[in-house]
Order: structure tokens, then sequence, then C-alpha cells
């Protein structure tokens, strides 16, 4: 018996000196080749950047793995719990690997269906997703077991728990338990209670299988043997395990400003972080970038360039349908089979089922299965045939459609027609509001939707700004010495576009030329027309921009010099190198509706620089801030003392921005584009009843439309066209397309009882004048014709008289000028 019991003894201690023999060669042999370990104690996970509006709200997120970070102080114990229950219950007395758990889970896995249980410990886990591959096979799991002892004997277990919680895959594209709880639940982790922390424990091994929003029986089973197991362990007691294990799984939807209502903002804020600090930083390094949207004012831009858009599309007729059906017999199962048009967002797609010309209604039904009706009178503009605007046609509305035209519909606040009829117009634009004491763009809108361009006319699109540039025409002359009633002649002017020949006279007759007759191309003489086609003879600075007399600019132009319209195009960042020719006045160096933004926002400011921003500030993962795009400076802010008096030193803050023209003479442009808006090219919009100023621009042969405007809060733009340069319409321009829109976002973004006047400088007086003559008014002046005119001390006329002093001249020395690229009709 001692005999046999001391050949077993042997035999035993042998097979474990084979085995080590065997198991000392293999681990030194696998340990010769591992990545280091000690990388983990400095490890950062690949993080998700978020975007902030000023008010606080996620706008956007970029990330190739949706992750945020938490430490593990801040992950509540109810988390942590679930999973050590769920992953690894002897996970803080193990040292890496627990041979206890593999035995465990090898024999509960092949006994019985209750898969909860893996062999991997938290620690082999951890060392598998970040130092090693998912290959399964013999060699990687022993370089596992390797560096789970490895880590374990360098890093915490808090350390370990860290880096597993915020690495881990749990499903919906989400990475770590702080995304997971945004996703499945549109919590913070802090703020999840038991059941849902369990859930989230219960996805580690297989996710996509037991994601409740796919099958959510199978992840309410998992969920539950989290919670037993939470119980077993004593995490739980009997009583709550009985509350909650009966509980629903209750999902929330992760709300996030639209992607779609604010994409051109977030978009050109990747590009920025992109370009300045690289790809890497925006979708790995966890960045919080704080920026200057404003979610309200971006809803109300997006909706009110839309609309504009669509009423522009509505004027020009009916584009047709999106398709036919052959029939309408199973029209339900084949409307739901097509794909809306790209750009068509939040609109219906609808069948025409009847048209019925007794009530005068389109019947309908909807790609909700809905059944209703269009009124033949919100439907009138459809009688036009789309683009043929010389054609005076109309057709009947019986002709317009067919039984079974596939068709674009919105719902409607009308009573008497439940939907209204859209169509995705041809033309696109932008809209961008700023903050002209800052340049923050608090909403930018470029295109009429993200879905079919991603395009950003705001920023991308260079085009010419026509009569939205002369506004800087006259800020030169008021920076030289004129006043707003100095007169200027509105006479016929020519040019020799081959020798730059001025004339004074009139080389082709009568002065005027076809709207639609020859191009540039075939014209030798460049003749500036006001849009009226006549001449109005001495004029007024300030009524030439009001009426924006192209003839009248010219002149104004000729006066100062081209030298002078290009240093005011560069000083404003209008255009960084614009072409030196007298064109130029009339707005034909392109630029982007950002930068005349801004060029408009500066004079807003007073003269001083206002450089347009997207980025307020930029922290990384550690909430360092990397980036402040504040550059104001405050002199008194610091005390030494909370104690301290500071009454007597109020403190001062100085916004370092840099003086682009003088105060005085920006105050008086203000003046003159508040006239605009009271007499001149933009009357439309004196109706919104405050104080505004701007002016609408529209270039040649009505290619593109234009309106910028600014009250001392707010400086917003506007700009509509085709992305591949075509007229806009004989009768389009600035006033018909760009300021509508204006219009419609001003009256929802500013509270008329908010608003305050413009601040007058020192050294400006307000006169009363007769506006025809800019001298005082005399009896015989209209009362309509007395205005309040902006003068600088001293300036201001003293009589009543007749205006006698002589009319500015171009100098008499200047026999050709370059006139390269001069357009041949008039930019208005």
């Amino acid at each position: 018996m001692i005999r046999l019991l001391k050949l077993t003894v042997l035999s035993v201690i042998s097979v474990v000196l084979v085995a080590l023999l065997i198991a000392v060669p293999v681990l030194i042999y696998f340990s010769n080749n591992l990545p280091d370990h000690q990388e983990l104690e400095n490890y950062q996970p690949k993080t998700m950047t978020r975007l902030y509006s000023i008010d606080g709200e996620i706008i956007e997120e970029y990330a190739r793995e949706k992750r945020i970070f938490i430490p593990i102080t801040s992950v509540p114990k109810v988390v942590i719990d679930a999973f050590i229950s769920a992953e690894d219950k002897n996970f803080y007395s193990h040292h890496g690997i627990d041979p206890e758990g593999i035995l465990r889970a090898f024999i509960n896995n092949i006994t019985t269906n209750n898969r909860l249980h893996g062999g991997s410990t938290i620690t082999q886990q951890v060392a598998k997703n970040i130092l090693l591959s998912n290959e399964r096979t013999l060699s990687r799991k022993i370089k596992e077991l390797i560096l789970a002892i490895r880590i374990d004997k360098s890093l915490t277990k808090e350390r370990i728990l860290e880096i597993y919680l915020n690495e881990i895959y749990l499903g919906g594209g989400s990475y770590g338990i702080a995304a997971a709880a945004m996703h499945y639940f549109n919590k913070s982790v802090t703020d999840l209670n038991v059941q849902e922390a369990a859930l989230l424990a219960a996805l580690p091994k297989a996710p996509s299988n037991y994601d409740p929003r796919k099958d959510y029986d199978a992840a309410l089973r998992r969920r539950n043997l989290v919670l037993q197991r939470m119980n077993e362990e004593g995490y739980l007691n009997n009583y709550l395990y009985k509350q909650v294990v009966d509980s629903p799984i209750e999902l929330r939807d992760n709300t996030i400003t639209s992607k779609k209502t604010a994409s051109s903002y977030t978009e050109e804020v990747r590009r920025i972080i992109s370009s300045e600090l690289g790809s890497k930083a925006i979708y790995e390094d966890g960045l919080v970038i704080h920026t200057s949207l404003k979610p309200k004012l971006q809803d109300i831009a997006k909706n009110s360039l839309r609309n504009g858009l669509v009423e522009y599309s509505m004027r020009h007729g009916y584009m047709g349908p999106v398709t036919t059906l052959p029939n309408i017999l199973n029209w339900r199962d084949i409307l739901n089979k097509i794909n809306k048009p790209e750009g068509a967002e939040n609109w219906k797609l609808a069948v025409v089922l009847n048209i019925n010309e007794i009530d005068k209604i389109i019947e309908i039904g909807t790609d909700e299965n809905l059944l209703s009706f269009i009124n033949f009178k919100n439907i009138e503009w459809t009688k036009k045939r789309y683009n043929e605007e010389y054609l005076d046609e109309k057709r009947p509305i019986k002709d317009v459609f067919n039984v079974g035209d596939v068709i674009l519909v919105e719902k409607s606040n009308n009573d008497t027609s439940p939907y209204e009829l859209r169509q995705i117009p041809e033309i696109n634009g932008a809209i961008l509001a700023m903050d002209p004491k800052t340049g923050h763009v608090l909403a930018m809108v470029g295109g009429f939707s993200s879905e079919n361009s991603q395009f950003n006319r705001a920023t991308q699109a260079r085009r010419q700004p026509g009569s939205a540039f002369k506004p800087f025409v006259y800020l030169s002359a008021l920076e030289s010495g004129y006043s707003p009633v100095n007169l200027i002649n509105d006479e016929p002017i020519e040019f020799d576009r081959k020798t730059g020949k001025l004339f004074t006279g009139r080389l082709s007759g009568n002065g005027t030329q076809d709207w639609a007759a020859e191009t540039e191309e075939e014209s030798q003489i460049w003749a500036p027309q006001n849009h009226s086609g006549d001449f109005y003879g001495p004029t007024t600075l300030r009524t030439a921009l009001e009426k924006s007399r192209n003839v009248s600019t010219v002149h104004l132009g000729l006066a100062l010099g081209v030298e002078k319209i290009v240093d005011v195009t560069k000083r404003f960042g209008i255009n960084s190198n614009p072409p030196a020719n007298l064109s130029t006045v009339l707005g034909t160096a392109e630029t982007t509706l950002i930068d005349l933004v801004g060029a408009y926002a500066a004079i807003a400011n007073g003269g001083y620089k206002v450089t347009p921003q997207l980025i307020d500030r930029i922290q990384d993962r550690n909430g360092r801030t990397i980036f402040n795009n504040d550059n104001s400076s405050c002199d008194g802010c610091m005390v030494n003392s909370i104690f301290e008096n500071t009454a007597k030193t109020p403190p001062k803050i100085y916004t370092n921005q840099s003086v682009v023209s003088d105060e005085r003479s920006t105050y008086q442009l203000t003046s003159m584009l508040q006239g605009v808006i009271e007499r001149g090219t933009a009357k439309k919009a004196k109706s919104l009843g405050i104080p505004l100023a701007g002016k609408t621009g529209t270039t040649q042969k009505s290619r593109d439309a234009w309106f910028i405007g600014y009250t001392p809060d707010l400086a917003v733009g506007v700009y509509a066209g085709f992305d591949d340069p075509a007229s806009l319409g004989r009768w389009e321009e600035g006033s018909t397309i760009a300021l509508p829109i204006f219009i419609d976002f001003i009256k929802d973004a500013v509270n008329k009882n908010d608003t305050t006047p413009f601040l007058i400088p020192d050294g400006i007086e307000l006169v009363r004048v007769d506006s025809r003559t800019g001298f005082l008014p005399s009896e015989q002046t209209p009362q309509d014709e007395i205005i309040i005119e902006a003068f600088k001390e001293g300036k201001a006329p003293k009589s009543s008289k007749l205006r006698t002093d002589p009319l500015p001249i171009i100098n008499k020395d200047m026999q050709t000028i370059p006139i390269n690229e001069l357009p041949t009709r008039g930019i208005y």
C-alpha cells in the first residue's frame, strides 16, 4: 500500500515536472514577443469629440469609436457591481487570471444553456482588447494569460477597471459605459438605476445579440441573469431584486440637436479643426468644442432659407411629379417602396388619387396611409409651366396633374387645405447670422438641404456681391471728406473696352441696351446703366446709395480713384486681392457670404475689425483649454481680495480689435443704409419696425441675389443663386429673393421690444435737411423730403440756399483706366 502511494506521488511529481519542463520554455518563448504592458499606465482610449452650442446643447459628435471617457472615481458603485457580477466575480481577489472561473465557465458552458460567464477575466479582456488581437488561437490565449498577470502586478484594480469600462464595446456604435448610457437611456452614467446598469453589463459578450432594440426578449433574459448574479453575490438584496427583475427595459433615444439643422455649421467646424489640428484630433482625442451656434436661430435660419427658395421656385412654375404610378390599385404598397428625393427632408410622398373639379380639390393618399386633399387655390402657381417666364399661358389644373402622379407634400396649418404641394427648388443659397461685436457666427445654413449637397454656400461659394458691395465705395468717400449730402453726377459715361478710353458722352446711341442682348464678349463699349435705364443728374451720395444708382457710383469711383476702393476692400476682408479696375465699384470682386457679413458687421461695430468665428473655445479630454477665441482683456477685473472696493475704478473691457475705419464715417454709412430700408431698395423691411440698416445686391443678368443687413446686435446675410451660375429671371433681384428671406428670419429672431437704437459716436451731429439738396429745409421743402442727416462736427450746412458748390469731378489727367473684365450691362 505504501509502495503504491509512493508510486502515485512520484507519478504526479513526474507529470508536474514534465508539465513544467514543457510550460516554462513555452512561457519564456511567448514572453519574449509580448507588447509592452506598461503603456497601459498612460493609456488614453480613442474618445469622441463633442460640439456644443453657445447654450450648452450637444449639436454634433465625431468619433471613429463613439466613446466618452469617464474616470473610475465617477462611476457609480451599482455599475461596477453589475459588471463584476456579470464578467469577473473574483476580480478583486485573483492576480489577473482566475483558474476557478475558467473551470466553472467550462463546466457551465457544456452542461447548461446559461452562458453568462466566459473564461476570461476583466484583466484578460483588457489585455486582448488593447494589446492583442481578437484571433482565436492558442498562442493568442497564452499571450493573453501572461499579459494579464503582468498587468495585474503593475496596475491597480481601479485603473484596470477604468480602462475596461471605457474600452469595452457595448453595441449601437458605443464604446464604453458613458457612450452606451447615452445611446440606450439618454442619460449620464451617474444617473443609471440598477436595472439599467445590469443591461449594460449584460452586453459585452455579444452586443448585437442582446441589443434590446433588435431582440427585446433576449436582452431582457440576459439582463435578468445579471440581476440574479448581483443578488447571489450580495450586491442586490432580495427585496430590491424582486422589484427590479420583473421591470421592463425602458429605452430612450439620444436627443442631440438635429444634425440636419446644423449640418452646415458643424461640418465647417470639422473642416477647421481637421485643417488646424489634424483629423486624428477630432476623431480620436475627445475634444470638447464650444461653438457660438444658437440652436433657436439656426432653426429659424434654416426654415427661412428653405421657405424663401421654395417661394422662388413656385413663382417660376411647376416642375412636375416625382414619378407616376402605372395604376393606383395598390398605391399604398408601391408608395412605401419609393425613395423620397434628396432634399425633401420632412416632406411626405403622396399619390394623386383623383382630380375633383366639383369640390376644387386634388384627392391624395400619403406615405402614412392617410387620405387627404389639396385645395385648388393652394396650387394656382402650378398652372405656369416651369421657367417659361415669357409666356402668359396658364393651364387648367386638370391638365397639370394626372391620377397616379407621385408628389411631395407638407402638412399645412390652413384648414381649407390640409396639405401643401412642394417641389425641391433648383436654386440654392445660404444664410448667416453673426454677432457684430464679437464675430461669433450664431447661425449658418449653407444650402437648401445637406441631403443633396454638402457644399457650403456661406463659406465656400465665391460670388460677385453686386450692389451689396456699394456701401464700401461710399464709406471710402466718407473717409475722404465727403458727406452724405455731397452731390455726384448721374450722367451717361462710357468706356472703350479695347483701349480703356473714357468718354462722358454717348457712343452707343441712347445709352441703353436690351436686357437679353449681346454677350459681354461681343460688346466693345461698357456703358454702366441704372436699373431703371434712366439718368438722374446731380444726386446726393445718400440718394445714390439708397436707390442703388450704378452710374452715380461709377462717377464716385472715378473721383475717388480705384486704389481707394481696392484698399477698403482689403481692409474689411471682402477680398484679399481684388482686381484694380473700375468694375470693382459695382461689386465684381468675388467674395463669400461669411466675409461680406463680417465686413458689414465691422460697420455695425463702429469701424472695429470683426473676424467671423464659429469656435469659441476648445478643451482637451482632461478639460484643459487648448484654444480660446476670446481676444478681449479686462483692466481692473482682478482683485486681491473679495473685500477690495472697486467702485472707484470700475473694470474696463477691451476687445483688442483693430480699427479699420473711423467710427464717425461708419455711423454715417449706417445712417445711409438705414435710408435704404426707409426709402430705398429694401423698403419691404421697413415693416419690421426695428433699427435696421442694410443693402440689396443683384449681379449682372440677375445671376446672384443678396441682402446684407444689421441691427446694433445682429448682422445677417442672405445669398441666393444657382450653383452653375445662370440668370435667376428677368424680374428677380436681391429685393425679391434674398430680402424676403432676411425679413422672415428677423421677424422670428429679433424681439422688437429688446431692440436698441444705433449708438451715435462723439463728433457726429444730426441735422434736419432737404433730402434733394442736402441743405437746410426751406419753406418750399415738402415734409416728406425732410430727413435727419448725420454730419461730422463742423460739416453741417448753415443755410437753405440751393447748392452751388462744385460737383466732384473726374481726374482730368486720367485718359484711360484699367477696365479688364468690365461688365457689359449694369449691376444693381
